[in-house]
């Protein structure tokens, strides 16, 4: 996410065009032509240490330096404390730990002065997770399927072995011992109306439709039945336990009336102090007592009902069912080729865009994206032709970057050039006999890159190989002439093929281009060479479902919605995997 990067300009002239006016949030822009491209950018990175007012006060710096634009860490709400921003909780916000909305305008308005652009980093294919602070992941925890934004993260909610929930690897023991530990703890939500178990920093919102099961023991501790907001409780958990038995097909409007309830509950807690005692009380009870099981039986059976399984994190390594960023828990993949989520995760930027703050954009993490191309072809539709986009893409040896309508990389590419110029290539031999001396190791360079991509994804992607192999699984037993392809030997060709594959992915989504051609052909023949596998049609099964040629051997073709999905995972999975 992170390093030292180089922006290239697109000319040696500026491109001709006014800037923006500035116009705040919102505001509508009257250009025709995009702002010109940067001729050389300076990284400011942003944290609680170094907010907007702080690179204020360097901006007649850098204007001095010589350089057109400023090259922005990301801005938008990310999690308390973080010193990247790459852990975003909150799209709508200007993080208030940097300055806000206010900051950011003196910002905007300071480069303005001193004739300086802004590019800005943007983070489309994750958002941070766990903890206590991200609205959208906290209502998927709570409503599972039936969360309003339950499309916005990347969840197999079908994955054998999650039983149709979402598997949530932060406990740092097994569940059982953090169980039995007390160091799950139901409480009372801050707003009062609801309830939620904590483990440390990291909460889990209770679905309003268990609450009966605390709410009844709430009602037999209050020691005044006759009392209105008794009454009121009873009123609410009789209609919470009404609304668990409605069939999952007649749920329309449940999570709202939900909502509503829970603001119901919270003025009873607001208006009686004795139902508030008494919730307390019940709470103590439900949260158990250490050397005691059984007394956690309750917070037990709570938590089974939930649309989700808590886990000890190093369950996540095999069981893990949301996509991540790489291997890192704490950030989700983010569905941004859903029309909807683009809105709500790129609205902000887009206001800032039009309102003439924002001259350049770079895209964080092109490749962990279901479908590239699309996606910043939806971008530039919407920032304008001609705008100023980069994307974080290391290209292969020999790897051309795709006819995608942006203005380039961010130059990892460049830099190898440039490393390469200060390295005295006469040392290598040298340096090789020496690596070789002290490890012992004798294999090849490719070997060596073939078994650490192998190991990784065995290891720290046995996970999402898993969901693959699951994936083509269906595929194959679909069909007569395919049926007979076993788990074990799946699950080999799949290393082999991504092992070898010489660049982090192939961008397949409907017709494969001539270069995806070339790269699976090329790279499952690498594997059919390199295997020990006496059969070795299942290669060019896994390579005919990529191209989408596998219809023309089977009597029954696949599924388009399944081959789209075998596909889309493979070439979201064979880029963790190489980087």
């Amino acid at each position: 996410m992170t390093g030292p990067e180089l922006t290239a300009p697109l000319q040696d002239e500026a491109r001709p065009g006014a800037p923006l006016a500035p116009e705040g949030r919102g505001g509508e822009s009257h250009e025709t032509l995009a702002p010109p491209p940067p001729r050389a950018t300076y990284r400011l990175q942003f944290h609680a240490g170094f907010g907007f007012d702080d690179a204020v006060a360097i901006v007649p710096y850098l204007a001095r330096l010589g350089v057109s634009h400023v090259y922005a860490s990301p801005i938008q709400t990310a999690r308390p404390g973080s010193t990247h921003g790459y852990d975003i909780v909150d799209h709508a916000r200007i993080n208030p730990e940097l300055g806000g909305e206010d900051g950011f305008l003196r910002l905007s308005e300071a480069l303005k002065r001193h004739g300086l652009g802004l590019i800005l980093d943007i983070v489309p294919n994750h958002m941070g997770i766990g903890g206590a602070d991200n609205a959208w992941w906290l209502s998927v925890i709570e409503w599972g399927r039936l969360s309003p934004h339950a499309v916005t993260f990347d969840i197999d909610w079908n994955r054998l072995g999650a039983n149709g929930k979402l598997v949530l690897p932060f406990l740092g023991k097994r569940y059982g011992d953090a169980l039995e530990a007390g160091e799950l703890k139901l409480a009372r939500d801050e707003s009062g109306g609801g309830f939620s178990v904590w483990h440390f920093e990291h909460r889990f919102p209770i679905c309003p439709l268990t609450y009966p099961i605390l709410l009844d023991r709430v009602l037999i501790l209050v020691a005044a039945p006759a009392m209105p907001e008794y009454r009121e409780l009873l009123a609410i958990s009789s209609r919470l336990r009404t609304l668990s038995e409605t069939p999952a097909g007649a749920a329309d409007g449940v999570v709202e009336e939900c909502e509503a309830l829970k603001r119901r509950l919270a003025l009873v807690f607001a208006a009686s102090p004795e139902v508030t005692q008494a919730a307390e009380r019940a709470l103590d009870l439900v949260n158990g007592a250490k050397g005691i099981p059984e007394s956690f039986d309750t917070l037990h059976r709570m938590l089974e009902l939930q649309s989700y399984r808590l886990a000890n994190w190093r369950v996540a390594a095999s069981d893990i069912n949301y996509r991540r960023f790489f291997d890192i828990n704490t950030l989700a993949g983010v569905r941004v080729e859903e029309g909807a989520v683009f809105e709500r995760t790129h609205a902000l930027i887009l206001d800032l865009v039009r309102a003439g703050r924002l001259q350049g954009l770079r895209i964080d993490h092109i490749d962990g994206l279901a479908d590239p191309e699309a996606y910043v072809r939806t971008l530039q539709e919407q920032v304008g032709p001609g705008f100023y986009i980069l994307v974080e893409k290391i290209l292969g040896h020999g790897e051309a970057l795709r006819p995608w309508p942006i203005a380039g990389t961010t130059g990892y590419e460049v830099l190898n050039l440039i490393d390469g110029s200060l390295i005295d290539r006469a040392g290598a031999e040298a340096i090789e006999a020496g690596y070789r001396e002290i490890s012992g190791q004798q294999e090849s360079f490719e070997e060596l890159l073939r078994r650490a991509k192998r190991e990784t994804l065995h290891a720290s992607f046995a996970s999402e190989l898993e969901v693959l192999v699951s994936d083509l699984a269906r595929l194959a037993h679909g069909d007569r002439s395919s049926r007979d392809y076993t788990i074990h030997a799946m699950r080999q060709v799949l290393t082999e093929i991504i092992e070898r594959l010489p660049v982090y992915r192939s961008y397949i989504a409907t017709e494969p281009s001539d270069e995806d051609r070339s790269l699976i052909a090329e790279t499952v023949a690498a594997a059919i060479a390199g295997t020990s596998m006496p059969d070795t049609s299942l290669h060019r099964f896994v390579a005919r479902l990529l191209l989408g040629e596998a219809g023309e051997t089977m009597t029954a073709p696949p599924a388009p919605e399944h081959l789209a999905q075998f596909r889309r995972r493979f070439q979201q999975l064979s880029g963790p995997v190489t980087a």
